[in-house]
């Protein structure tokens, strides 16, 4: 006989039963349970009931490990079950231009920039401004370039990788010639 279930059983025992649905919620809710720190961090995966957590660096990592605790309590109650025991962190590069095309939103980072530029730019002329926010650029994208990043050769925008063109212009160009 077929018993009558609702959907948030459903739920729970596909989370019981599906390590990738725990590991795609943990993303999902990333920022809320990390907050700021979301933009140097990123859940990797979950095997043995350890979540492991790629870090950008060892500041981040520290930060992340002395709130280990309330992460884990976190996560097992977004998850209803006792899923996580230990969070364990690999420092490596986040791409954050990776994240910000799966959709993932920086809210408290965009908010953070436009204070400082505000700050700093709040007595200057536009012309004055418009430099300013050049000089900046080119110096946090040649900061970018000496860690790692590439610029694409196609668009101009940083992205981590070895490739000549960051994803999207990849993808852009794989519609192309997937079309003929």
């Amino acid at each position: 006989m077929n018993e009558i279930i609702s959907v948030k059983e459903m739920i729970e025992r596909a989370v019981s039963k599906s390590g990738t649905l725990r590991i795609s919620i943990i993303k999902g809710a990333w920022q809320g349970i990390t907050g700021e720190l979301s933009l140097k961090s990123e859940p990797l995966g979950i095997k043995d009931a350890v979540l492991y957590v790629a870090v950008e660096n060892s500041i981040c990592l520290h930060a992340l490990s002395m709130r280990k605790e309330k992460y884990i309590e976190k996560i097992n109650r977004l998850l209803k079950g006792q899923y996580i025991v230990d969070v364990k962190y690999r420092v490596r590069k986040i791409d954050l231009q990776a994240k910000l095309e799966r959709g993932e939103s920086f809210k408290i980072f965009e908010e953070k920039e436009e204070k400082i530029t505000e700050y700093k730019t709040k007595d200057m002329s536009i012309e004055e401004s418009i430099k300013y926010l050049s000089a900046l650029a080119k110096k946090r994208e040649q900061f970018l370039i000496k860690k790692g990043y590439k610029k694409c050769a196609e668009c101009g925008s940083i992205f981590l990788g070895k490739e000549k063109l960051c994803s999207k212009c990849r993808e852009e160009e794989n519609l192309t010639i997937n079309k003929y």
